[in-house]
């Protein structure tokens, strides 16, 4: 090896360092954001939206890190194993559905020493839902393909949930529009940026009200 290989071979080893380090440290900072809900603070709704909109994260990185984060209150051994360099996030985000307190020494130690792949096929064979990565791909400017697995009887809610929306509005309706319905029912109801503006709205209405009862109109 050449001095100037030499020199590229020890930046990357520099650089490939650092990035385990960044990782690391951004899962405690969003351990944190979870934990003390900062994404009120910005307008986000969760804090998936926080990653993604202020922290300008893809939404695979966001993903991976939260999945870790929260799995790391649990087992705080997975984001040791992190900080210590010897797992990334991304491997880390494989054994997640799978890892508990009382299994972390056997998963952890597959997660460090078997290659990507055939961690993967443990963990499927461990829990056949793993099997199926939730993942939305863009196939067109404005349009993503969602992919994610489901049990049967989640199937048979979505289906019965189109039949009575179609119903509703009188024409065959995709399972897209039957899940943006109930999306917008589920965040009309329990979202807190929705509750919060509600609460604002019916203060200032009747703060109007009082003003208007003074001024005897």
């Amino acid at each position: 090896m050449n001095t100037i290989q030499q020199k590229i071979h020890s930046r990357a080893l520099q650089l490939a360092s650092a990035h385990r380090h960044i990782e690391a440290e951004l899962i405690s900072a969003i351990q944190e954001i979870d934990t003390h809900k900062v994404f009120r603070n910005f307008e986000c709704t969760s804090t998936f939206d926080y990653c993604v909109k202020i922290l300008k994260l893809s939404e695979s990185t966001t993903l991976n890190c939260i999945a870790v984060a929260r799995k790391s209150r649990e087992v705080p051994e997975l984001q040791k194993k992190i900080a210590a360099g010897e797992l990334s996030v991304a491997k880390a985000r494989k054994i997640v559905p799978v890892l508990n307190r009382e299994n972390q020494a056997r998963w952890l130690a597959m997660a460090v020493q078997l290659p990507q792949r055939k961690l993967e096929k443990e963990v499927a064979r461990e829990n056949p839902r793993a099997a199926v990565s939730e993942n939305a791909t863009y196939v067109s400017g404005e349009r993503l393909e969602l992919k994610l697995g489901v049990s049967e009887e989640l199937l048979l809610k979505l289906r019965r949930a189109q039949d009575v929306l179609s119903q509703k509005r009188q024409r065959a309706v995709s399972l897209e529009e039957t899940l943006e319905a109930m999306t917008g029912v589920y965040l009309e109801k329990e979202d807190p940026l929705r509750k919060a503006r509600r609460v604002i709205a019916k203060k200032g209405t009747r703060e109007e009200l009082r003003a208007s009862e003074s001024s005897g109109l």
